[in-house]
């Protein structure tokens, strides 16, 4: 997992980064409560109440001394009360020993209960085991901040959960949803009805602004934007598969200019295409219907 990590590091800082675009790193501002701090394409969130602070998402191991370091610029004597994870990946977990160690007393760890059981499974040295666990919603008290935890069904990931600020009108999604950046390589371990379930239950909900773990902070505008990206890539592959067209004949047929622009689209949107390709075709897949997960009801 480490090595598979680091390469796609390196491969992310081989490519163009629009939602990084001005080179920006670090701890960042977004209100007056609610930071997220920043490494290559990567971003947490940062929650300050009153006295208090959370994290979610602790990143890479290596830059665990520089965010503890920048948390404590901000705020020197507010206490890490919890440290959030969204989802068992080591890319956004790994440095978690590595943050804590930086703090007395050491937070909270918290994830969904799928979250904890895939981290004992995978036992990445660096990533410690969360001391709490909720299975559907759950609320935190983070220095008079109220902070909302929702756990999503099955979609990039399994446990994957969201962050609701409702004081700052303010959603924090994890990969399932990303600014402007198409899906991760092959979409291996995606779950399609799980993730526009996951992204409709996002559309459902009252915010203002949604930060993203990948990519610049947007709007339900960008949210509909992504369902749109899977409506329409879900659609292209169909119409490919009924016109019995193969994988690679299908990639040389769909358009490749719609999202060209998108963060990760020159190494991954061929790819993309495959992982698409490969639901449709397999004998679960109802052909006719499938794309119908993709359609917004708001």
């Amino acid at each position: 997992m480490r090595i598979q990590r680091l390469f796609c590091t390196l491969l992310l800082s081989m490519i163009a980064q629009p939602a990084n675009a001005q080179g920006t790193q670090g701890l960042v501002r977004i209100t007056d409560s609610v930071y997220q701090y920043i490494e290559d394409h990567h971003r947490s969130l940062v929650i300050f109440g009153k006295d208090e602070m959370a994290v979610v998402d602790p990143l890479f191991i290596e830059e665990s001394k520089k965010f503890a370091a920048a948390l404590k610029r901000i705020k020197p004597k507010s206490r890490f009360k919890y440290l959030i994870y969204s989802h068992s990946h080591s890319d956004h977990i790994e440095g978690a020993s590595g943050l804590v160690v930086e703090f007395t007393p050491p937070p909270i760890i918290i994830s969904t209960k799928t979250t904890k059981e895939m981290t004992l499974k995978d036992r990445e040295p660096t990533v410690l085991v969360p001391s709490e666990t909720f299975r559907g919603e759950t609320v935190l008290n983070v220095g008079g901040t109220e902070i909302k935890l929702i756990e999503l069904p099955p979609n990039e990931s399994r446990g994957m959960l969201m962050v609701s600020i409702p004081s700052e009108q303010t959603l924090f999604a994890v990969d399932f949803i990303k600014g402007k950046t198409v899906g991760y390589k092959d979409l291996h371990d995606y779950d399609f009805p799980g993730l526009a379930k996951s992204i409709e239950m996002v559309l459902k909900m009252d915010f203002r602004t949604i930060l993203f773990a990948h990519g610049e902070p947007g709007d339900k505008a960008q949210v509909k934007e992504q369902l749109l990206y899977w409506s329409d890539v879900c659609q292209w592959v169909a119409q490919a598969v009924r016109d019995g067209k193969s994988l690679s004949e299908a990639q040389k047929v769909i358009d490749h200019r719609k999202y060209k622009s998108w963060y990760g689209f020159a190494p991954w949107y061929d790819d993309n295409l495959k992982g698409m390709y490969r639901w449709l075709t397999s004998g679960a897949v109802l052909k006719a219907t499938a794309c119908s997960v993709f359609k917004s009801e708001k």
